[in-house]
């Protein structure tokens, strides 16, 4: 069991209805502060819960998750964004 804590910094201007990309490629057992949305070959994409989901300019949002199995080491990167098309739910 591992636990990674990750925070996104948002300094230039606020946010609506954030998404991250997180490189990571290991199974997420639980989350916390943000939902696995999709899982790809680039990584996990997440989502923000509702009651995150706007960031205040120069605020920040952060998320923590519980790896399962085989741990692939702490990502190398996160991007944040914010979305205006939908995307799919699911694995």
């Amino acid at each position: 069991m591992t636990l990674v804590r990750w925070q996104l910094l948002r300094a230039k201007k606020a946010m609506e209805n954030w998404y991250a990309l997180m490189d990571f490629h290991g199974e997420v057992a639980e989350i916390w502060n943000a939902e696995v949305c999709q899982v790809t070959e680039e990584g996990i994409l997440l989502k923000n819960v509702g009651w995150n989901q706007d960031i205040e300019a120069g605020a920040s949002v952060s998320f923590e998750f519980r790896g399962e199995g085989e741990f692939p080491g702490v990502p190398a990167k996160c991007v944040l964004w914010q979305v205006s098309r939908q995307i799919k739910k699911g694995a």
